[in-house]
């Protein structure tokens, strides 16, 4: 499906490392082949799909640098009270 173009994007988590004969190592190559995005990340597919739902809602979406979004992670956690 991927070489046939009806694939847009690929969720594939590695279990086993790096084993080359292992099917989801050929998918994720074979994704990378044909320029199919794949994450190896299921925290990563969550993301993608709030973005795309938001999308798909009409909510405009806009890239940020990652140090400012590390800086907007280091802002939300909580405080801890040493007293």
């Amino acid at each position: 499906m991927v070489r046939s173009g009806n694939v847009q994007m690929v969720v594939n988590t590695p279990t086993k490392g790096k084993v080359t004969g292992r099917a989801g190592f050929r998918l994720r190559r074979l994704a990378a082949e044909y320029k199919v995005p794949c994450l190896t990340s299921l925290d990563t597919a969550r993301a993608m799909a709030g973005v795309l739902q938001d999308l798909l809602q009409g909510d405009e979406v806009m890239p940020v640098p990652l140090d400012q979004f590390t800086e907007f992670l280091k802002d939300q956690q909580p405080t801890k009270n040493v007293g």
